[in-house]
This record gives structure tokens, C-alpha cells and sequence, in this order.
């Protein structure tokens, strides 16, 4: 290090050829005195910055760094000399162009033979391209992450909405990764009604979400296309018939497809302002929020339509098309499902088994479509009269079916009761002809006095249903059977116990 020093000495004799060489090195190279003042640069930093050497002694090379760098580099060289250590540190410096590069300076302290500190001797590398590269490489690694989360999230939103067993179930798992995935904007997720002449909010995030009414598909540009549709708040370039409606001004509007029909539409609006001059980086984001909103609005659309589907088919199983009441096979699941519940509550539970008297003379007399005009008038009567607890059943051709829980014998009486007075004032007519008056026999069991399963229940209203019959119809009986014991049937007629 001493014989370095004294070789780019002016006193040496060897002066010019070390020179020389210094010069021609394929980098730049700097030394300083002991307070850390710059005494030498070689002709490569100098053709660099484009300075003399006069113009760089001291301090005064540092007026060739970018602004904001100078005090960090001269802390940093502080430092370094204040503890005789390796100086390593970056900055931007001004090229003879006026462009500043990225650099990297090395540096090492000098010693003479004694040991005594002589000075800094170092190095510059211009790092620009790897700085760039390395850049370059962060903002791809970010992104990748970015997407690898995403996707993560997509995958989570799916497994849980997977597992939810009605729509209104997907409202929380909707709102709850929205707001992950979507971080920034705010969302409504719209959905058809049933009879598809509106399209209504279903989830909306955000502190003032950008769609609260409901609206006509056409007025919806992504509905009317079946694609993607963006609007960005461009004066007279605004093409939407939604878009005076939406607050905001600025929105991605992307439909919701599942088994080929659309089902609504998943709203994105922008919190933040995309009309900037970096309309590369504008044009990218769009793209990628609109791969993004696809794929989430695909998963999010099969999800909901497997549902609606799932939805249908358990109507389908367990309701009667004529009356929409529930069927038979419906029916004894939930008995036994009601009987066990009242048996852990210690409550009384009823079942009302149902004719409707002389229903053949219907068929026979007016056909067999005014016959299902009167099952149908009188599952409206049943589904209208009955408690939300209540279950209503077609039982079987003109035959229904009530369980009632938490319900006493004498209750179920006055409600069966009811019922028949109501059946009776039913005014029913099929295509402008009068039916005439409907009247219907009654027969009602309760637990656990009349049985302990659903089989024992229903065969004792039914043994009650008879009763009823073989005393004239148009009446109502309560079975008295004692559980494994006698039978002693009590009759009730139109007008009370008979």
C-alpha cells in the first residue's frame, strides 16, 4: 500500500508509467490523504464525469452526486475513516451527459511500513444495468408473490363457498375474502331476480359501495356484451347507460357466468384516480384486475349457480308440484327429526292427517283438471294458515298431512277445527264453473300419549280419519288411544266434542 502511494507520487521516478497504468485500468480509481480528501482520480473517472482533475480534488468531487445522495455518502465516508475501516457505498453520479448512473464505490485504507494511516485508495463501478436488472427482478418477484396470494385467496374463497349449503350462507365468506382480494376498491356483487327483468345488489363492500339500486339488465353494458366492461370517467367517451347512476365515475363491471347463463354481475370501482400520464402502467393494472375480477367472478358464478341449482333440485325432492306443499318422503324424515326434539324439550307434539270429503265427484263430475284446481286452492289454505314451525304435507292423492310441535291435543283440535270452518267458506271455480263447497274430515294423534314414532302417530291419525269418515265427514276426531294401551276414540264433531 506505502510503495502504491509513493508510486503515484510526483516525486517518483517511475511517475508516468504507474500513471499510465493507472489510467488504462479498466476502472475508475481514487485515492485520498489522511482527512479523507480526494488527491487522485484516474483518467477513466475524469473522462466519466467529464472534469479536470483540479475540478475534483478535496470535496469537490461530491458536487457530481445526485443531490439527495451527498450527506448519506459523506456520513458514510465519515465513518469509514473515522475507524480506519473498508468503505462500501452507492450513489448516483452525473456522467459527462448529464445522466446519473448508479455506482458502487470501493474503498480500502492505505498504510505506510511503520503501520501509519496514509489515506483511502479505492475504486468505482458503474452498477446501473444491474441495479436495473435487480430491480427489474424485485418487481417481478412482487408481482409473483402478489398473484401466488391471490390465487391463494380464490382457492380459499372456492373451498369455502363450496361447503355452504344455501346462498344466503356465501353473504360472509363473499364479504370476507372481497375485501382481502379487492383490498382497495369498492365492491357489489348484483344478481338476477327470479323472473330476470332486474338486477339487484346481493353483497356490496366499501364505505360507500357504487351500486345500491336495483337495475334493468339493459341498462348494464358488461350484461348487454356478456364480456368485461370499463369505464374510466372520460366525459363524452362514457358508453354505460349505468354509469350516471354509479358513484365513483370510474368502475370495472365484469358479468358473472355459470353453466352458460349470466347470473348477475360482479362491480369493481376504483378508489383512486387512473387517469395519469404512466399509461403503460394504467393499461397493465386494468389487465390485470380484469383477469383477476374474471377469475373471481367465474368461481364466485359456479359457486352461486350450484347452489341455485342444489336449491331447485331440493325443492324438486321435497315439494309436491300441484300444492308446494311438502311431500310424503319429506314428511316422515322431519317427524321423526320433530318427535326426538320433543322428546329432549319435554313438549307436546300433534299430527293431523287430512281428507278432503267426496274429493272423486270432483274428477268425475268437472275432470281431472278442476280436481287439481281444488288440491291446489286448498294447499294456498293450508300454507297460508299454518305457523312458520309447521309442517304441511301432501300425504297422498286428495290426503294432507299437519305436524304440529308444541302442540296439545286440545290445541290442535281448535286449530284443526279452523280449518275445516275455513276450507268450507273456500269459493272455488275452474274456468268461470262453480266446484260447490269443499269440506274435508279430520283425524289428529299427539305425542308421546298416542305413540313415540312417527309410524304409531300417523297410524292413529289416520285410525282417527276414519272415525271422522264413519261419522259423517265434514268433522274433526281426536284419538284417545293410550300409548300400548286401550283404544277409547273420542269423536269432535263440527260443533265441538260428540
Amino acid at each position: 500500500n506505502a510503495s502504491l502511494a509513493d508510486t503515484l507520487s510526483p516525486s517518483n521516478s517511475n511517475d508516468d508509467r504507474f500513471r499510465t497504468l493507472a489510467d488504462h485500468v479498466p476502472t475508475m480509481l481514487w485515492m485520498t490523504d489522511t482527512r479523507g480528501g480526494v488527491v487522485y482520480f484516474n483518467r477513466r473517472w475524469l473522462d466519466f464525469t467529464g472534469l479536470t482533475l483540479e475540478a475534483s480534488l478535496g470535496d469537490a468531487w461530491a458536487n457530481s452526486l445526485l443531490e439527495s445522495d451527498r450527506e448519506r455518502c459523506q456520513r458514510t465516508f465519515s465513518i469509514a475513516l473515522d475507524r480506519r475501516g473498508p468503505l462500501h457505498m452507492e450513489y448516483a453520479l452525473r456522467r459527462h451527459d448529464g445522466e446519473y448512473r448508479n455506482m458502487l464505490a470501493l474503498g480500502e485504507p492505505l498504510h505506510d511500513d511503520d503501520g501509519v494511516f496514509t489515506g483511502f485508495v479505492g475504486c468505482v463501478v458503474d452498477i446501473t444495468t444491474q441495479t436495473a436488472n435487480e430491480e427489474e427482478l424485485r418487481a417481478k418477484h412482487l408481482a409473483l408473490t402478489k398473484r401466488s396470494r391471490e390465487i391463494e385467496l380464490l382457492n380459499q374463497l372456492n373451498d369455502n363457498l363450496q361447503v355452504c349449503k344455501n346462498i344466503d350462507e356465501t353473504k360472509p365468506i363473499l364479504k370476507r375474502y372481497g375485501r382481502q382480494i379487492f383490498p382497495t376498491l369498492s365492491i357489489s356483487l348484483c344478481l338476477f331476480n327470479e323472473s330476470r327483468n332486474l338486477v339487484e345488489p346481493f353483497v356490496s363492500l366499501g364505505t360507500d359501495p357504487a351500486i345500491k339500486h336495483p337495475f334493468s339488465p339493459d341498462d348494464c353494458w358488461a350484461l348487454r356484451k356478456s364480456n368485461a366492461h370499463i369505464e374510466l370517467n372520460e366525459g363524452d367517451q362514457v358508453i354505460c347507460p349505468n354509469f350516471s347512476t354509479c358513484k365513483g365515475g370510474q368502475y370495472l363491471c365484469v358479468p358473472m357466468m355459470g353453466y352458460g347463463e349470466v347470473i348477475g354481475n360482479l362491480h369493481l370501482g376504483f378508489s383512486g384516480d387512473m387517469n395519469s400520464d404512466a399509461t403503460d402502467d394504467i393499461e397493465e393494472g386494468i389487465r390485470e384486475l380484469v383477469q383477476l375480477a374474471s377469475m373471481a367472478s367465474d368461481q364466485i358464478a359456479l359457486a352461486l349457480a350450484n347452489l341455485k341449482l342444489r336449491s331447485t333440485l331440493h325443492y324438486q325432492s321435497t315439494r309436491d308440484p300441484l300444492t308446494q306443499l311438502y311431500k310424503r318422503r319429506y314428511l316422515l324424515e322431519t317427524l321423526e327429526r320433530e318427535i326426538a326434539r320433543s322428546t329432549r324439550s319435554n313438549k307436546d307434539l300433534s299430527v293431523v292427517v287430512i281428507d278432503i270429503d267426496h274429493f272423486k265427484i270432483y274428477n268425475d263430475t268437472f275432470g281431472h283438471a278442476a280436481g287439481d284446481h281444488v288440491l291446489r286452492e286448498f294447499g294456498t289454505l293450508l300454507r297460508q294458515t299454518i305457523r312458520d314451525s309447521d309442517i304441511a304435507c301432501r300425504y297422498g292423492g286428495e290426503e294432507f298431512v299437519l305436524v304440529l310441535p308444541e302442540c296439545c291435543g286440545d290445541d290442535a283440535y281448535k286449530r284443526a277445527d279452523e280449518l275445516r270452518k275455513q276450507a268450507s267458506d273456500l269459493s272455488v271455480d275452474h274456468l268461470g264453473q262453480e266446484l260447490g263447497e269443499i269440506t274435508i274430515s279430520i283425524g289428529i294423534s299427539s305425542f308421546p300419549r298416542q305413540g313415540a314414532s312417527a309410524s304409531a302417530l300417523l297410524a292413529e291419525a289416520d285410525a282417527a280419519l276414519y272415525k271422522a269418515k264413519s261419522q259423517g265427514r265434514d268433522c274433526v276426531v281426536v284419538s284417545q288411544t293410550e300409548a300400548g294401551g286401550l283404544t277409547t276414540t273420542t269423536n269432535i264433531s263440527s260443533t265441538g266434542y260428540g
